[in-house]
């Protein structure tokens, strides 16, 4: 019996419980695919102890979910990790040609839903085991959402956002207001159209450097389309299902040529700037026009999940225009753009080390001399004082090309540090230099760093965080 077999055989009948540890499995099999496609010994550290990190995260998570009095232990890391290096390298070395991580990459359609490689591994694994599990998966399988395309009708969608009023996104509407109290589904609903805004700016600016190597709108939205569909079907995401049931009747086709239309149309002004600003305006403002009649549950999910996604500075109506403000929300993983490489920008800081010269902060900032030229009391990063009339250069108020105003030492410091938002203005994450250059550090000094989680309690590491959460500077 494998491992995850023992695992799953008690919770079989408790849907949630077994998609989310089958999850976690398939989390755990791409992270070996990981491992075997890279030669760096530090690059092979990182990826285990992050695999190591997302499994021990699984038990608490199960027992937020109903199993009745089911209690589920879980084996052991590196009990699980053998069993998929077993199983994927018995599939390596009977198929070479399924060795790159583009084949594992890919979406392909199976039993009718639209997958990865590694979902279709783990179900086909299952079903061979006993006529039971088969019974059991297929339950999962046929219980899945399916996605039908549709061509797109933007006079539609024109109409419903007429009857909606503001600038409405008439899908995401009728999502919100289908279930209303469910915050999971809300703020997934929010992440879906928001990452949809965030792809159609990009296309239209993309359009307008007319270059010949960019996807024509069609082929475009053949990749959103295929996206959602995969979006919808996959048995093991963490999306709810009751989210990916709606999303299942959405037109996505519709939806961006309605949003396009949008970027075209504020677009088409002399000299303009600003789209991401006002695409994100629209959005949000018609967002809050809709929920406004739904109740304050309702509203206050919306307005949480906006500050998670970083859009919380649309909701105050009086917020002056930033035309050089993009969205920056949490990582997610882009299956369009990702080349399926392990990308050492995902370790921690710690890892690294800078190299090359430091970078003069007189050369991104200038010196506030005068007390009618300084905008703000407290310097931003340590909250001290700023005083003009300071002679000793770490503490003398400089000024960026935002407005923002800090002490010479505390941003050179920020400034030169390797922490991924160490270069952009921790109030409003303007650029202020280009990233200071870093290397990973070799592998007996990566061995012996402290990864996060494994500091000493008696020697707690302090950290600075912008207004965003981000970390920018550490003691370390």
């Amino acid at each position: 019996m494998t491992r995850l077999e023992t695992c799953l055989r008690p919770l079989r009948g408790y849907f949630e419980a077994t998609t989310s540890v089958l999850s976690s499995y398939c989390d755990l099999l791409d992270s070996y695919l990981s491992y075997q496609a890279t030669t760096s010994d530090a690059s092979r550290l990182i990826i285990r102890l992050s695999a190591t990190k997302e499994w021990a995260e699984l038990q608490p998570r199960l027992l937020g979910l109903p199993t009745g009095t089911v209690k589920v232990v879980l084996p052991d890391f590196e009990a699980i990790w053998a069993e998929v290096v077993a199983i994927l390298d018995a599939v390596l070395l009977q198929d070479p040609t399924k060795c790159s991580l583009e084949f594992w990459n890919q979406q392909v359609n199976y039993r009718g839903l639209r997958v990865q490689p590694v979902v279709i591994l783990v179900c086909d694994t299952l079903m061979d085991l006993s006529p039971d599990f088969k019974d059991w998966v297929m339950h999962i399988i046929n219980s899945q959402p399916r996605y039908h395309d549709v061509q797109g009708d933007l006079q539609a969608q024109f109409k419903a956002r007429e009857l909606l009023g503001a600038n409405t996104i008439p899908e995401m509407a009728q999502i919100i207001t289908t279930i209303p109290h469910d915050y999971e589904t809300i703020w997934g609903g929010v992440a879906v159209f928001a990452r949809l805004v965030q792809h159609m700016i990009d296309h239209h600016q993309e359009m307008r450097t007319f270059s010949s190597g960019n996807p024509t709108l069609n082929q475009y939205l053949n990749e959103l389309v295929d996206h959602h569909r995969a979006l919808v079907s996959d048995p093991f995401t963490i999306t709810p299902l009751a989210l990916r049931q709606q999303l299942a009747s959405c037109d996505v086709r519709g939806t961006a040529r309605l949003l396009v239309w949008d970027a075209a149309t504020l677009s088409d002004q002399p000299s303009y700037t600003g789209l991401p600003w006002d695409m994100f305006r629209n959005f949000v403002d018609g967002l809050m026009h809709v929920v406004g009649a739904l109740g304050p549950v309702c509203i206050g999910h919306v307005r949480t999940a906006l500050f998670v996604l970083r859009l919380d500075c649309f909701l105050e109506p009086d917020a002056a225009k930033d035309d050089t403000w993009i969205w920056l929300p949490e990582e997610w993983d882009d299956e369009y753009e990702s080349d399926g490489e392990f990308d050492p920008d995902d370790l921690p800081e710690v890892c690294f080390e800078p190299i090359g010269p430091t970078i003069r902060t007189e050369q991104h900032a200038f010196a506030v001399t005068n007390i009618l030229d300084l905008p703000e009391e407290d310097c931003s990063i340590c909250r001290d004082t700023l005083n003009v009339h300071e002679t000793v250069r770490d503490e003398v108020p400089v000024k960026i090309d935002c407005g923002h105003t800090f002490h010479y030492g505390c941003l050179s410091t920020l400034i030169n540090g390797i922490s991924k938002f160490s270069n952009l203005c921790p109030n409003c994450r303007q650029r202020v230099c280009p990233r200071r250059p870093k290397r990973l550090k070799d592998d007996k000094e990566l061995q012996s760093a402290r990864l996060p989680g494994e500091q000493d309690e008696a020697e707690p590491v302090r950290f600075l965080q912008d207004r965003y959460g981000d970390v920018v500077m550490t003691d370390e």
